[in-house]
């Protein structure tokens, strides 16, 4: 499935997640926050799904799902991964100054989670110009290397805030870890998804030559 036709109903989840969010936080309802979190998360999980599956499988038949380059494929998982750090900062930003929910932290992190999209940005661009530095196969394999150390160091801050009772302090800080929990979900299997996925086209790279030996 092409990303380009998926974009507008992530764009719609995102703004939509974020409203929920705010609302959610004027008036003091985790839950709905949680539920709105979750409510991106699956929409972004969804599309990566629904992208990558496909490149997954051994493209033995001429009629199987089209494949892709390493480049393009990563370019993709990227251009999601950036959606959700644009999700987190902005929703971030505006729970922690926009509404009476205190959290000193917020603007912090929101700025952070800002940067970093703003980073995931530029290294999408780089990643569609096929003669780049950043391009390069070796390049590739270094960046899907990183995902896969970032996936580890993801699931290990999901587990701290999962087990630390966090979600239960009583602080302002709710909303917060609704956005650390839901897009740090996101980036995990979205960073899962690129590594699965740049094996497999790496390794049916030379599937033609081997099928006819």
């Amino acid at each position: 499935m092409a990303l380009r036709a998926l974009l507008p109903w992530l764009l719609a989840a995102l703004v939509a997640s974020a409203v929920l969010m705010i609302a959610a936080a004027a008036g003091r309802s985790p839950n709905q926050s949680a539920w709105a979190a979750a409510l991106f998360s699956s929409a972004i999980l969804s599309a990566g799904w629904a992208i990558n599956a496909p490149r997954w499988r051994t493209p033995a038949l001429p009629d199987h799902a089209p494949s892709t380059t390493p480049r393009l494929a990563l370019a993709q998982t990227t251009i999601l991964s950036t959606l959700v750090y644009v999700w987190s900062a902005a929703t971030m930003l505006l729970v922690y100054t926009g509404t009476s929910l205190h959290w000193r932290h917020g603007w912090q992190y929101g700025l952070g989670l800002a940067l970093i999209a703003a980073a995931s940005a530029a290294y999408g661009q780089r990643l569609a110009r096929p003669h780049d530095v950043l391009a390069s196969p070796s390049a590739i394999e270094t960046a899907v290397k990183l995902a896969a150390f970032q996936g580890l160091a993801i699931a290990a801050a999901l587990l701290w805030i999962l087990s630390s009772d966090k979600l239960n302090s009583g602080k302002g800080d709710w909303v917060a870890n609704h956005i650390f929990l839901g897009g740090g979900f996101a980036i995990l299997c979205l960073s899962m998804f690129a590594v699965r996925t740049h094996s497999a086209l790496t390794n049916t790279a030379d599937l033609p030559a081997r099928l006819h030996r």
